[in-house]
């Protein structure tokens, strides 16, 4: 890889990492936070269940996703600064 395209690389991903924090602070106000159901739950939490990296376990549930056999919602919770933010929200689906 040349030098230049290494740059234009690192430059589309963090153009893309800005959307998402952009995106991120949009949804974080003052809001009252949601509720979260029993049996939802966050990338962080199932990382921690699963004992398994960060990238690891957002693979294994967008492949679980995929298959139909996982759903994701978001919920409006605190977060670390106390604003209310839209996280996404896994779990497993039910089989017949």
């Amino acid at each position: 890889m040349t030098q230049a395209s290494a740059k234009k690389t690192q430059l589309r991903t963090s153009a893309a990492d800005l959307e998402e924090l952009a995106t991120a602070a949009l949804d974080c106000q003052d809001n009252d936070p949601d509720v979260v159901p029993e049996g939802w739950y966050t990338v962080v939490e199932v990382m921690r269940i699963m004992g398994k990296s960060k990238v690891r376990t957002r693979t294994k549930l967008n492949n679980l996703l995929e298959r139909g056999l996982a759903e994701r919602k978001k919920f409006r919770v605190i977060s670390i600064n106390e604003t209310t933010c839209s996280i996404n929200h896994y779990r497993l689906v039910k089989r017949d």
